[in-house]
């Protein structure tokens, strides 16, 4: 009698634990490798990283046109021997806002916001919101969070679009900037 209760605790236990598991696992709707995309100026995709392809007043950026519900967003960037750079990673909302996530050290990007034509055709302007100081390695962020904190109401937003923008404008030092593994996570 023993011996079956043990046994049933031991199922059930192994049951709540799989249970568990399964609800705690992350579900990747998006996912990054850098081979297609629109590229422009200096910035490459090699080996499935992003990085700045000649140094000294280079400068370029990678966009990606997408359609996903928005939840947490992860990405690794690196970056040796850094001085007068730029470097940052761009969500867009299908509401006309933005977010740029900036590196630790990096000036800002060089956009305030985007002008849109509202429902009656009257010119409209949307500022963007800036996360400054980032810390190079592995970032993951909070979409939600970050996007209520700095522009409000998260109701029914979707991503339209990821930029990725890099600017090395230092003629004293080599700005060595990689950016690679972007995944949006349910």
């Amino acid at each position: 009698m023993l011996l079956k209760k043990t046994l049933v605790m031991v199922l059930a236990g192994l049951l709540v634990l799989a249970v568990w598991g399964y609800q705690s696992r992350e579900e990747i709707l998006y996912a990054e490798s850098f081979e297609d995309g629109t590229f422009t100026g200096d910035v490459v995709s090699n080996n499935h990283n992003l990085t700045l392809n000649a140094v000294g007043g280079a400068r370029g950026e990678w966009n990606r046109t997408v359609d996903i519900a928005p939840e947490k967003l992860s990405w690794v960037w690196e970056g040796k021997d850094m001085g007068d750079f730029q470097l940052w990673l761009k969500l867009s909302f299908n509401n006309h806002n933005s977010l740029f996530y900036v590196a630790e050290g990096s000036m800002n990007p060089p956009s305030e916001g985007e002008y849109f034509k509202d429902e009656e055709g009257r010119r409209r302007f949307s500022p963007a919101s800036v996360i400054s100081g980032l810390s190079f390695g592995k970032v993951e962020r909070n979409i939600r969070t970050d996007y209520e904190k700095c522009c409000g109401s998260f109701d029914n937003l979707k991503i339209t679009g990821i930029s990725v923008g890099m600017v090395d404008g230092s003629v004293e030092r080599k700005n060595e900037m990689r950016l690679y593994n972007i995944k949006i996570i349910k």
